[in-house]
This record gives structure tokens, C-alpha cells and sequence, in this order.
């Protein structure tokens, strides 16, 4: 690539993608507007000092600045409203609440209950609450109408903690300590309850228990059951993203489906529509993550160019979806799952082209291709992800690309054969046997990931880094094909940012 690209007036040395810097700078105005939380003078100071520099940009003609500033100034006023949505009154002391069971989430030591419409003490409050301490004995099912008595305290999010918006996920802002647990009513349904408990009975009692709710995980995003020791091998080899609902399962769920209607005769342009509202619908059973969302709003924006002939551009997309996220939920960027898929999905767009032909080059059949291909999409899709990894996790999977290469291709073989085999017993019951394939893959997947986490060296801890190793982010982004400078340059940036990052981490 040439060093500077250049225009008939004046070098160009980023390609232009309007939402991408939208988006940059709407979240760029998100976390400001966050660190300012606890200071609403300030707040107040630099929204009317924003507002008043876009209407003189805009009054000025200088309509690039005007819209920069403005997207900052949606990032502000976006996180202080949704904050404010979400935040609750002080809380603390013994209850007695009333509510309805919504989503049960167990492991092999405990089982914690979300409960929604809760009353404490007779008030009725608009967040959802967590249930811990509940007898073996008093298990609870979904759409149970219960009563509780015990201690309750409320808390707000800390968005720059993740064990804190963790809980945003299920909208929890109040814990329940329970001292009795009293049944009331059952059978109290909403929407898809009645569905998610079929197919949860049908695969546990197909598969078992274990392998049942790896199932319901892997298809479903239902967190019914989790193996401790199955995910901690997973984590170690850099598998554990497989388990979590996201863009990879989206594809898995519109290729299959794709496949399916060609073999129909369906139309393009008809398989393409179906394909959409029923990532959605999938999405929304799904509970719809943000990581699912992300991926079915780029798949509504690509399969769309399709019918229409357009030209798709993944950057622009993936910077819509953000977007769109950002605006129905601002806190949606301090989730976990939505920086993880986002950054994934980022490292696929800037790097994977790059990979795929240097590695492509010495690929002499077709298993040596599908090694380099599987190998390009790995080291692409972690990029960035390492980043997001050593930030939350303090360490990352030294094996990763070895572990995706095998389990990959059988996650998404084990993914079809489970969500075939749930819409066949929905329909025909007794075929419970369909699922025992989906078992075996998974006794392969676990001990693929017992031994690369077993291997020396399987993790490498970050030490200290905290906050600084996000300046690998830009740095990263640098050395990708959307910054059109010549690569001596790149490289002094980013030797920048990382000495910068190495530095920060030591003192800070």
C-alpha cells in the first residue's frame, strides 16, 4: 500500500467511514459522561460548553465539527439517561418480597434465581432482583409466583466494573438473601417461558444433566446448568466464548438455515427474509445479549445490500449496530459480551484479508487451506480480543488458535445437530436419541480442552497492566489496512502506544 493515498487537494491518510467516527465519538462521550457520575456540576458544564460549540460549528458552516460534537454530546446525554433509568433508592434491611421466578442459572455448588415484578415489603420496584440462599429442597421453577422472607440491600452499577454490569444483563439491582422460601403459585408465563421449559426438558432428559446444560448453553444461551471444572478447561485453552451466544452462533443458526431453504427452492431474495426474522426471533429467545443483537443487526445490513445490490462495508455495519445498541441501552458498552464480540468482530474486519494471504500462500491442498483459513480467522478474531482478555481476566490462552482450529468445526456441527434435534421433538416427541451425537462431540470438545490446558505454558498472565493495556487497542487498529500511512510510521505509533501502555502498567 502506497504510504499516503492522495486526493486532488490534500492527502488522505484514514479511510473515511462516517459512523465508524460517529460511533468513536458517541462512546467517547459515553464514558466521559461516566466518569463524571459523581460530579453533575461538571456534567452540566461540558454538555451546555458541547451544545453551544455544535450550534456556533453548524451557525459557522463547519458541519464536519458540528456533527463530531454533537455525536459527543449524544454520548453524554445518552449514558446520564440511561444511568438514570436504571439507578434505585437506597436499599438495606430485613423483607418481605413477593415475586415472580424468571431465569434459573445453577452450577455443580449452587442455583440463583432472577426474579422480576418484585414488591419489597409492599412497594412495588422496577428492577429485577437476585435470589441466593435457597434450601436444595425448595427448588424453584420458572414462572413460580413467590414469597420471601429475608434481608435485601439494593446497588447501582459501576460501569467500570464487570461483576457489577454483569447484573445489568438480567436488569438485577436488588440481592435477596433468603431466610424462607413460600411457593404461592406456579404456571405465571410470558412470552417463550412455556417453549424454553420444553426444550429444557426434552434435552436434559435426552442428554443428562452435564451435557444437557452445556446444550442449553451453547444453543440457547439458558445458563440452567454449568460444569465448573468443564469451563474452567475451557477458559484455559481460549474456548470458553463458544459457550456464550453470540455472532459464531448467529452464523451457525443463518447458515443452516440458508442451507436449508436452498435445498427447498426457496427464492433468494424469500431465503433471505425468512433467514432474518428468524435471527431475530432466535436472538430474542436467546434473551438477546448484545453480542447476538451486534451480529443480527450486520446480518439484517448484509443480507439487505444483497437483495438490493448494494455494497456491503463490515466496518460501517458493525459501526450501526453500535450504535443502534448504544441507543436502546447506553450501558450496553460496559458489557462484557458485547466488548468481547464487538472486538472479535473488529479484528475480522481489519486483519483477516491480511492473514488469509499470507498464510494462503504456502497451502498446497485443501486441508492445508482449510488450516490456513481456520488459522487467519483465529488470529484476526483475537486481535483485539486479547486486549479485552488481559483486561478482565489478567491472563489469555497461550494455545488458542490450536484449540479454535479443532473445536471450532465441531461446535458448529454439535450447534446444528442440537437445534435440528430440539424442532424435531417439539414436533415429534420420543426422539430423544437424537441428541446422543451432540454428546459424544461434546466428551471430545472437553478432553481437547483437559489436555491443551494441561499443556506448560497453556496461560499467560498479564501481571499489572489494569486499565493501560486498552492503549494496545489503537495501536493495534494502526496496523490495519483502514490507516493508509507507510508502514515505517505505523510501526513508530504503535511502538508509541505499547511503550506507552508498558510504562502506565509499572507505576500506575
Amino acid at each position: 500500500m502506497n504510504a499516503v493515498q492522495k486526493t486532488e487537494d490534500k492527502p488522505v491518510f484514514i479511510n473515511k467511514r462516517p459512523l465508524f467516527f460517529a460511533v468513536l465519538l458517541i462512546i467517547a462521550g459515553n464514558i466521559a459522561s461516566a466518569l463524571m457520575l459523581e460530579y453533575g456540576a461538571v456534567f452540566l458544564i461540558v454538555a451546555c460548553l458541547c451544545a453551544v460549540s455544535a450550534i456556533a460549528l453548524f451557525v459557522l458552516k463547519r458541519k464536519s465539527l458540528a456533527v463530531a460534537v454533537a455525536s459527543f454530546l449524544l454520548g453524554l446525554c445518552l449514558f446520564s439517561a440511561g444511568y438514570a433509568f436504571t439507578r434505585v433508592d437506597n436499599f438495606n434491611g430485613e423483607v418481605i418480597a413477593e415475586a415472580r421466578v424468571k431465569t434459573i442459572i445453577s452450577d455443580d455448588r449452587r442455583t440463583v434465581y432472577i426474579l422480576d415484578s418484585v414488591t419489597l415489603n409492599g412497594e412495588s420496584v422496577k428492577r429485577n432482583a437476585r435470589l441466593e440462599r435457597v434450601a436444595r429442597e425448595e427448588k424453584l421453577e420458572i414462572g413460580d409466583i413467590v414469597l420471601i422472607s429475608g434481608k435485601a440491600e439494593s446497588f447501582n452499577y459501576n460501569p467500570f466494573d464487570t461483576v457489577s454490569m454483569s447484573h445489568s444483563r438480567h436488569k438485577v439491582n436488588y440481592l435477596i438473601k433468603a431466610d424462607s422460601v413460600l411457593v404461592m403459585e406456579s404456571g405465571d408465563f410470558k412470552v417463550f417461558d412455556k417453549l424454553q421449559i420444553k426444550i429444557r426438558e426434552n434435552i436434559l432428559s435426552a442428554m443428562g444433566e452435564k451435557h444437557g446444560g452445556l446444550a442449553l448453553r451453547l444453543v440457547f444461551n439458558d445458563n440452567y446448568y454449568r460444569d465448573r471444572e468443564f469451563f474452567s478447561d475451557m477458559r484455559t485453552a481460549g474456548l470458553v466464548h463458544i459457550f456464550s451466544v453470540s455472532g459464531m452462533h448467529v452464523g451457525f443458526f443463518s447458515v443452516a438455515l440458508l442451507f436449508l431453504l436452498r435445498k427447498l427452492r426457496v427464492g433468494a431474495k424469500t431465503a433471505h427474509i425468512i433467514t432474518i426474522i428468524a435471527v431475530f426471533i432466535y436472538a430474542l429467545f436467546a434473551g438477546l445479549p448484545p453480542s447476538a443483537f451486534r451480529a443480527s443487526v450486520m446480518l439484517l445490513v448484509s443480507l439487505t445490500a444483497k437483495m438490493t445490490r448494494k455494497r456491503y462495508d463490515p466496518l460501517s455495519a458493525l459501526s450501526l449496530t453500535a450504535i443502534i445498541l448504544i441507543l436502546f441501552n447506553p450501558l450496553t458498552i460496559y458489557d462484557l459480551g458485547f466488548q468481547m464480540s464487538a472486538s472479535a468482530i473488529l479484528g475480522i474486519i481489519c486483519f483477516y484479508s491480511a492473514f488469509r494471504q499470507a498464510l494462503s500462500k504456502r497451502a498446497t491442498n485443501k486441508a492445508s487451506a482449510y488450516i490456513a483459513k481456520t488459522t487467519a480467522l483465529s488470529l484476526s478474531a483475537n486481535s483485539f480480543l486479547w486486549v479485552i482478555s488481559f483486561k478482565n481476566f489478567s491472563f489469555f490462552g497461550t494455545y488458542f488458535v490450536l484449540a479454535n482450529a479443532i473445536v471450532l468445526p465441531i461446535a458448529g456441527l454439535t450447534f446444528v445437530i442440537i437445534l435440528v434435534s430440539t424442532v424435531v421433538n417439539l414436533i415429534i416427541p420420543y426422539f430423544g436419541f437424537m441428541f446422543i451425537p451432540a454428546s459424544w462431540l461434546f466428551m471430545f470438545m472437553e478432553s481437547v480442552a483437559k489436555i491443551i490446558s494441561r499443556l506448560p505454558f497453556s496461560l499467560i498472565s498479564t501481571g499489572g497492566f489494569g486499565n493501560s493495556v486498552l492503549l494496545f487497542i489503537p495501536a493495534i487498529f494502526f496496523l490495519s489496512k483502514f490507516i493508509m500511512v507507510d508502514k515505517r510510521y505505523k510501526i513508530i505509533i504503535f511502538t508509541a502506544c505499547i511503550s506507552l501502555a508498558i510504562i502506565l502498567g509499572s507505576f500506575l
